[in-house]
């Protein structure tokens, strides 16, 4: 099977995030990209996070779907103080007037890169 003209979604979607300024060293950061990059590969809507995907997650990662959700959140939150959110969509056309939840951030980031690939 040839896969040199394939994207590797993994690596777009770390990219992304660490542009949208969310740093590695945050404990969200892995969490984050797997649910971006879920959303991506399956188009999950965001009524299935926390019934279908945070779990999923949870497991990976060997944590708690409560946990995944709040390191989620606090990596976001964090990029937000920073104003690294709004910088970031702003250059690709989606304006921010407020902190995005957990869903509409994973929705967005998974739309920024679909519609680049």
């Amino acid at each position: 099977m040839d896969t040199t003209n394939k994207p590797d979604i993994s690596r777009i979607v770390r990219d992304e995030l660490f542009r949208a300024g969310i740093s590695p060293h945050f404990v969200g950061f892995a969490p984050l990209a797997a649910a971006v990059q879920i959303s991506v590969m399956d188009g999950v809507h965001k009524r299935k996070l926390t019934g279908e995907v945070y779990p999923q997650i949870a497991q990976m990662f060997g944590m708690s779907p409560n946990a995944v959700e709040r390191n989620i959140r606090t990596a976001i939150a964090r990029a937000w103080a920073n104003d690294a959110l709004t910088t970031f969509f702003a250059g690709k056309e989606v304006t921010l007037g407020h902190r995005p939840s957990n869903a509409e951030f994973i929705s967005l980031m998974a739309y920024v890169i679909s519609s680049n690939m």
